[in-house]
């Protein structure tokens, strides 16, 4: 899924996730995954892809929840399951 191991930009619609990347390599990569549940407003992210996957693997859940307070301000990352205290943040990357 990943062109560019650097950064990948998602962007958050009411009815999936849209997962960017490119590289002069390979060309532009496209992923979607369906969401099952979108509160508030569209959003477009540039993140580190390789933290995002590290972070996910460290998750090791098949299901995570993403909380979005702004362009500038990091993402948080939490578990599936929603007794745990654990959460993760990644900051944004800006990108043009």
């Amino acid at each position: 899924m990943l062109a560019n191991k650097s950064v990948i930009q998602l962007a958050a619609t009411k009815n999936a996730l849209l997962l960017f990347s490119q590289t002069p390599d390979i060309g532009d990569i496209q992923n979607e995954v369906p969401l099952v549940e979108m509160r508030g407003v569209d959003f477009t992210i540039s993140l580190n892809a390789k933290l995002l996957v590290d972070l996910l693997r460290s998750i090791g859940s098949g299901k995570v929840r993403l909380r979005f307070a702004g362009k500038l301000k990091p993402l948080v990352i939490l578990p599936e399951n929603i007794d745990s205290s654990t959460l993760f943040l990644i900051t944004p990357i800006k990108t043009h």
